[in-house]
């Protein structure tokens, strides 16, 4: 999670991404409260949340949810299988 204290509005949005979403994340910072980031390639490891993106967003208050992914991870069985099971 990544705090901006300049802004204590309880805004909070949740990006979903792989490494392409890196360079992305540090244009959000400044337009919330806090950002939360999740590689899906490694939600599995995200067991305070039980391994669930709906108990992390409803937790924390989250707002928006943005996907940040190469074109590739669409087009990809596996790839769209992980993201997949983040909802269940």
């Amino acid at each position: 999670m990544i705090d901006n204290p300049d802004l204590n509005d309880g805004s909070a949005c949740l990006v979903i991404k792989e490494s392409f979403g890196n360079a992305f994340i540090p244009f959000l910072v400044d337009h919330y409260d806090k950002v939360y980031v999740v590689d899906y390639r490694y939600f599995y490891k995200y067991s305070e949340y039980n391994n669930s993106i709906y108990q992390l967003v409803s937790e924390n208050h989250v707002s928006d949810v943005i996907f940040v992914n190469n074109v590739e991870a669409m087009d990809s069985e596996s790839k769209v299988s992980m993201m997949s099971e983040m909802f269940n």
